[in-house]
């Protein structure tokens, strides 16, 4: 029996891990979306338009913002909930920063 509660345990730690690496990965992102690193892209009519990484990177920060609220549940105590409130944090600062770089 304690040989399952410890296997239960493992998956627990490496589950919460996993999403201290989202939390990683959307603040990346996060950056990224402040920052605008990408240029404009000149069109063949002439014009100039946002380059689509943006929108790749800004959703691939919300899908890393949503997983790491997602897998922060299965940690314990305090730290679930700091991962949960960073999850968000992250999100409401990647949507800042996308709407902030494509005004």
């Amino acid at each position: 029996m304690s040989e399952t509660n410890e296997e239960l345990s493992n998956w627990r730690k490496v589950l919460f891990r996993l999403s201290l690496v989202a939390a990683l990965v959307s603040a990346l992102a996060m950056v990224a979306d402040w920052a605008a690193p990408f240029p404009l892209v000149h069109f063949s009519d002439g014009s100039l338009g946002i380059s689509p990484w943006v929108d790749r990177v800004f959703l691939a920060g919300l899908a890393s913002c949503a997983l790491t609220i997602m897998l922060a549940s299965f940690g314990r105590g305090k730290w679930r909930f700091l991962t949960i409130a960073l999850g968000a944090a992250l999100l409401i600062l990647s949507l800042f920063g996308f709407l902030g770089s494509n005004r």
